[in-house]
């Protein structure tokens, strides 16, 4: 969720899938973008558009149709887990515009995305 323009995790909360993929965006130090990837969809809102097109160009989710993503639909554990896991890979491929891996993903009272704290 975005609280006073930061955006902060809370475990408990349900997260739609625009929160979920801005709230990885954000956790990435928000890599490089191409809108170009969000074209197509008719339903992503501005402040998350960066991050959505982000997601979808390196197939870390996909739309829900050809001219949907479907930003306020809530995600499940499994939804945010797919989506951590396709960023992983990428991560670990070494895609450009990718970033490092994040270090530890655990579920420990019911986290999804532990990062490292430098």
């Amino acid at each position: 969720m975005i609280v006073g323009g930061r955006v902060e995790f809370d475990e408990n909360a349900p997260y739609t899938r625009a929160e979920a993929v801005n709230y990885i965006w954000e956790a990435l130090d928000r890599p490089v973008a191409n809108l170009l990837y969000t074209d197509d969809f008719t339903d992503v809102p501005d402040r998350y558009e960066l991050a959505i097109a982000w997601a979808v160009q390196h197939k870390v989710t996909s739309g829900t149709s050809e001219t949907t993503f479907s930003p306020d639909l809530i995600c499940n554990r499994g939804t945010i887990v797919t989506m951590l896991t396709a960023e992983n890979n990428l991560a670990a491929s070494n895609t450009p515009h990718s970033s490092p891996p994040v270090p530890l993903y655990c579920d420990a009272g019911g986290a999804f995305l532990c990062p490292a704290k430098n």
